[in-house]
């Protein structure tokens, strides 16, 4: 149990360090201008991601979370309530990833990044800034590419009926190969920038930063925030599952003690009646189309888009007698006369 004592001392002791270390790169600015400049940005990247956990932590305390679930767990029992507790947590969450700070900390490991480029380029040979020069040009030229397929996506880039066919068939064709090739690039980009900042030391410090940076923010502040404002529903689950367990446990005894010797009762002849199957809707998700479509052994409605391509959803039978609904968030329940048939080419 020593490592609950050690743990925090570990991170006091980091966490001055730091303070110390950017408290001292104000002071001595001019001695290594850019050395300094790393300094200050990782001290007041965490300085303000710390300043999100603290402020998200205490919103969600101020707008009765702890009472909300207190209240939940009375009224609804522990299991339910403990259910209900757990989404009220999820508020708390939500105001970090909200809040101004939180994207003040995600734009200041941005900048932390641009400066490494810039660190490297300036403290690097003449080899060296032709590899780095060549890689940025390619994330830009990767990064343009996927803006505008974000764009076309999102519907942000108008496209007309025969322009998106066009796309979807584009894409049917060459879209997997083509993201296959946009992941490897990126790979490769992202490796040859790793290993030109790992050739320089003080470049390798920068990237340590970023790395840091970026595992508070994601990764350690919502699990101590998410741990802080779930912590009531999840002991009172926690209690539940024991009860649970005890009570299992007081029964399973007690039938072995009680059945030994007993004969096994008959079996009941009288077969079970199966629930009859719910139709459960399915609704068109943002950005997806549908539309009928002779198949060679059946008719269909499918589902495309320049994304995911086309698949089938359902059977032009089943959707006719029922046993398949399709929503439309505008529209409503769509029957076979609200969906087109596909246009031949």
């Amino acid at each position: 149990m020593n490592w609950i004592v050690k743990i925090p001392k570990y991170i006091v002791n980091k966490l001055s360090q730091t303070y110390r270390a950017t408290i001292d790169a104000i002071k001595n600015f001019k001695v290594n201008p850019v050395d300094n400049v790393r300094d200050i940005l990782f001290g007041i990247t965490l300085i303000i991601v710390l300043l999100s956990l603290v402020v998200s932590f205490v919103l969600f305390t101020a707008q009765g979370g702890y009472i909300d679930q207190i209240t939940a767990i009375k009224g609804g029992g522990l299991w339910s309530g403990a259910d209900a507790g757990l989404r009220i947590g999820d508020r708390a969450l939500e105001l970090f990833y909200n809040g101004l700070l939180w994207n003040a900390g995600l734009a200041l490991i941005v900048i932390q990044i641009i400066f490494l480029i810039f660190s490297s380029f300036w403290n690097g040979g003449l080899l060296q800034r032709i590899i780095l020069a060549i890689d940025l040009v390619f994330a830009l030229i990767l990064g343009l590419c996927a803006a505008v397929y974000q764009g076309i996506n999102r519907r942000i880039i108008p496209l007309s009926p025969e322009q998106e066919a066009q796309a979807v068939e584009l894409f049917q064709r060459y879209g997997q190969t083509a993201i296959t090739v946009f992941f490897a690039l990126c790979a490769v980009a992202g490796i040859i920038f790793i290993i030109i900042t790992l050739i320089d030391a003080d470049c390798r410090i920068g990237l340590k930063y970023i790395v840091i940076s970026a595992a508070i923010l994601y990764l350690a502040c919502p699990a101590i925030l998410f741990i802080l404002a779930h912590i009531i529903p999840l002991v009172a689950a926690i209690i539940f599952g024991l009860i649970i367990s005890g009570l299992l446990g007081f029964l399973a005894l007690g039938l072995v003690s009680s059945g030994e010797g007993a004969s096994p009762a008959p079996k009941s002849t009288q077969k079970s009646s199966k629930p009859k199957s719910q139709v459960k809707p399915w609704t068109i998700p943002s950005g997806i189309k549908v539309r009928k479509v002779h198949g060679v052994t059946h008719d269909y409605v499918e589902r495309y888009n320049l994304v995911d391509g086309c698949s089938e959803v359902c059977s032009l039978n089943d959707l006719r007698n029922g046993k398949f609904v399709i929503i439309d968030p505008r529209k409503g329940r769509l029957t076979e006369r609200d969906i087109p048939w596909k246009e031949k080419n």
